[in-house]
């Protein structure tokens, strides 16, 4: 996975790749990250695990915004895809989580960014959404 111009890679789940916009990692403007999908991460049943897995790392007041099935990223991955808002800590995030099945497996990517500044970054975001599809 490559990052958008500007974007630094960190450390993350084995088999991952991250990425933050932003000097601190750990408060960063943006955030991308795509993993290899588990066998519990399934197209019929994304939004309803997505937002029990964020409930489950502890994050609060999880909100859907929108769900999305039946996309093709990068114009040939099928997708589903789930946007949400939740508190992490002290901040409140929107993110945009998809699960993209190729002929080569199943992967999540997950775009996200501290709610005040989300409209600025999701076209940035849209658009390596899209990236990761096509690798």
């Amino acid at each position: 996975m490559a990052a958008p111009p500007g974007w630094h890679r960190v450390s993350g789940d084995p088999g991952s790749a991250t990425f933050v916009l932003g000097a601190d990692a750990d408060h960063p403007r943006a955030y991308l990250n795509a993993t290899p999908a588990t066998e519990e991460e399934q197209l019929g049943s994304w939004v309803g695990f997505r937002l029990s897995h964020n409930r489950g790392e502890g994050d609060r007041n999880v909100r859907l915004l929108a769900a999305r099935g039946e996309l093709r990223l990068g114009g040939s991955v099928a997708a589903r895809c789930v946007q949400d808002a939740y508190t992490s800590g002290t901040t409140r995030y929107t993110e945009i989580a998809c699960l993209a099945q190729s002929r080569s497996g199943r992967t999540v990517i997950v775009a996200a960014s501290p709610t005040p500044a989300w409209q600025r970054e999701r076209a940035t975001l849209m658009r390596a959404i899209d990236a990761v599809g096509v690798a």
